[in-house]
């Protein structure tokens, strides 16, 4: 079971970031479920961009564990900026 343990970290991270961009969006259209799933599906690429710099760096000597944590460090990093992001042009929309 240890051995898969990087591989369910994986998963979650980006199943959470679904499930989390799907809970804070402004209504449950499907227009606005698409445009979350595809969101989360970009936030993951980026997890997948923080490990493969590491993979790079590190070469051949890569932990599969220490790669899981930083999809899923880098995952929620942008989920976290996409959130940011959104809140800002959310609240500038509505000043005008």
């Amino acid at each position: 079971m240890t051995e898969l343990l990087p591989s369910w970290i994986v998963l979650a991270s980006a199943l959470g970031s679904l499930a989390f961009l799907v809970a804070t969006g402004p209504d449950k259209k499907p227009a606005t479920l698409v445009n979350r799933l595809l969101m989360a599906a970009l936030c993951f690429i980026g997890g997948f961009l923080l490990s493969a710099m590491y993979s790079r760096v590190a070469g051949e000597t890569t932990q599969p564990m220490i790669v899981a944590i930083l999809v899923m460090v880098g995952t929620a990093g942008s989920t976290m900026v996409f959130r940011t992001i959104e809140k800002k042009h959310h609240t500038n929309n509505n000043k005008h």
